[in-house]
């Protein structure tokens, strides 16, 4: 668990050490959801775990059709 402040504008900084993990850069767009005392943040649409292109929120994989093609290639 990490703690930041609310600056004067409403602003919170996300650590960079997650941003880096979440491969958000500058004006990414982000889904904000809020539930009783619990706020959350989220990438806009799921991304691929091992390259970060966006996919579908419907995937079962977190991967791109891509990635799983490169994997699939590699175990044959």
């Amino acid at each position: 668990m990490k703690k930041t402040k609310i600056d004067e504008l409403g602003r919170v900084v996300i650590p960079i050490d997650w941003r880096r993990e979440l491969n958000l850069a500058s004006r990414d767009t982000l889904e904000l959801t809020f539930d009783g005392e619990k706020i959350t943040i989220k990438k806009e649409g799921s991304v691929c775990r091992l390259c970060s292109n966006v996919i579908s929120d419907e995937c079962d994989v977190p991967l791109c059709a891509d990635c799983i093609l490169k994997i699939r290639k590699l175990t044959i």
